[in-house]
């Protein structure tokens, strides 16, 4: 902010902080990001992969398919908002898995599961590790949808926490009697 005084600095802080929680209390800041969500989509089997990629652009989400996690992990990280169908039974690094090494990394992406095989201690495991949802296959498209709504819900609320924690600029030793 270089010439800008202190004050005014904090003021500005202060505003950009106040807007940040204004506009996800308000679900501007939700509305703005779901048209232009990215659903990354990451199953071993080809087929899966093209039908979910179908159904997602048809309900207007931006999609990525990978065949694996350590194909979507070699992705350069995504900016904006998004959220990840990840199937539990992967060649190599599965899903649990997967879902491990992004909080190790602090990437933070709602997850919704999706398996053929899974049985309800599998989906105990990883809603317990943060997933937003577990659905078997073959699930109904509306199933997938209100998942991944439930998903970017989730994103929007954990933003608007981030928004409100942020620290506020103008509380500082100079509000307190100190310089």
């Amino acid at each position: 902010m270089g010439n800008t005084p202190p004050d005014s600095e904090h003021a500005m802080a202060r505003h950009a902080r106040d807007t940040l929680i204004a506009s996800a209390q308000s679900g501007d800041v939700e509305a703005s990001s779901e048209a232009g969500t990215m659903v990354f989509v990451v199953d071993d089997d080809e087929a899966v992969r093209k039908g979910l990629e179908r159904l997602l652009r048809s309900a207007s989400y931006h999609v990525e398919t990978f065949a694996s996690a350590e194909e979507f992990l070699r992705r350069e990280r995504y900016k904006g908002p998004a959220c990840l169908v990840l199937d539990v039974f992967l060649p190599g690094l599965d899903g649990l898995d997967l879902l491990k090494v992004l909080a190790v990394m602090d990437y933070r992406l709602p997850i919704v599961f999706i398996t053929g095989h899974g049985d309800v201690p599998m989906g105990v495991e990883a809603m317990t590790a943060g997933a937003v949802d577990f659905l078997t296959k073959p699930f109904s498209d509306e199933d997938l949808i209100k998942a991944l709504e439930n998903a970017m819900a989730e994103r929007s609320k954990a933003f608007r926490e981030q928004a409100e924690q942020a620290p506020s600029s103008g509380t500082d030793a100079r509000q307190h009697g100190g310089r």
